[in-house]
C-alpha cells in the first residue's frame, strides 16, 4: 500500500509531478495547514479527493488555542495561489524582524532589527482550519471526521490510487521513522508555552520579535488575527531543564 508522509507544517505545495494518469482519488489523513491546502490544490488540478479529520470545524473553532502559526511571505504567497488567503485584509501584517540577545545578566548584547522584503501573517487556526475545511467541501472534496488508526489505512487504499499522512500528533506519528540525516535530535530542545493578548501596547512598527537568553531560552512575540480579533502572541521556549522550564503544572491562561 503506497503511503507517504507529510509532516503537519507550512509550505507550498508541487503538483506539477504528479502523474494524473495513474493516480485520479487520493486520500489525505489530516485536516491540519498542509492537508487542507494540499486537498484543495489537489481539487483544482483535477483529482477526487477526501480529507480524513479526528476533529469538526465546531469543536477545532470552540477549542483552545492550536500553534503560533506565523507564515512568512513565501508561505502566503502558496494560499494566495489557491485563493485560500481569505483573511488578508483584516490580519494585522507583519513587515520588520528583530532581534535582541542577552547576557547571563539581561543585559542587551545585541539588538537590531530590519524590514522584511514581504509582510508575514499569523492567522489563528482556530479561524483558518474550519474556514477551509467549508472551502475544501464546497471545491468538491469528501471530509470525514473520523479518527484513523494505523490499521485503517490499508482499508482507505483499497479506494485511493495514494494515500498521504499529512497528520502529526496522534497515532499516525509512529508510523514514520524519525530521519537522523535530517534530524539529529532525537528529543525536543525546548519546552514550550504560548499564549495570546490583547492590550498589549504595539511596538513602532509591526514585527516578530526574537529575545534570545543563552542557557535559558527565547521569547518570541508578533501580531496576529484571533477569533476576537486582533491579539499578541507571546511564545515562550525553555531550555529543558532551565530556568524557563516551568510549564509542567500549568493548566490554564
Amino acid at each position: 500500500m503506497p503511503h507517504v508522509g507529510v509532516r503537519d507544517g507550512f509550505f507550498a505545495h508541487s503538483f506539477d509531478r504528479v502523474d494524473q494518469a495513474l493516480m485520479k482519488r487520493v486520500a489525505i489523513i489530516g485536516a491540519g495547514q498542509s492537508g487542507l491546502q494540499l486537498g484543495i490544490g489537489l481539487l483544482g488540478a483535477g483529482y477526487r479527493v477526501s480529507i480524513y479529520s479526528d476533529r469538526d470545524a465546531q469543536s477545532i473553532y470552540s477549542g483552545g488555542v492550536m500553534s503560533s502559526q506565523c507564515l512568512f511571505h513565501s508561505a502566503l504567497e502558496a494560499e494566495q495561489s489557491l485563493a485560500l488567503n481569505l483573511w488578508e485584509k483584516e490580519c494585522p501584517k507583519v513587515e520588520g524582524i528583530g532581534f535582541t540577545v542577552l547576557d547571563s545578566v539581561g543585559s542587551k548584547t545585541s539588538d537590531w532589527s530590519s524590514r522584511l522584503d514581504g509582510f508575514a501573517q499569523s492567522v489563528d487556526q482556530r479561524l483558518k482550519l474550519p474556514r477551509w475545511m467549508d472551502e475544501f467541501q464546497k471545491r468538491g472534496g469528501e471530509l470525514h471526521i473520523k479518527s484513523i488508526k494505523i490499521d485503517d489505512l490499508e482499508i482507505i487504499a483499497r479506494g485511493n490510487e495514494l494515500v498521504i499522512v499529512a497528520s502529526g500528533k496522534d497515532a499516525m506519528d509512529g508510523l514514520f521513522e524519525r530521519d537522523a540525516s535530517r534530524s539529529p535530535f532525537d528529543r525536543p530542545q525546548r519546552v514550550l508555552a504560548l499564549t495570546y493578548v490583547r492590550g498589549v501596547e504595539p511596538l513602532p512598527s509591526q514585527q516578530v520579535s526574537f529575545n534570545f537568553a543563552p542557557n535559558v531560552g527565547e521569547f518570541v512575540s508578533f501580531p496576529a488575527l484571533t477569533t476576537t480579533g486582533d491579539c499578541e502572541i507571546m511564545v515562550f521556549e525553555g531550555v529543558p531543564g532551565g530556568p524557563m522550564d516551568c510549564w509542567a503544572d500549568v493548566k490554564n491562561p
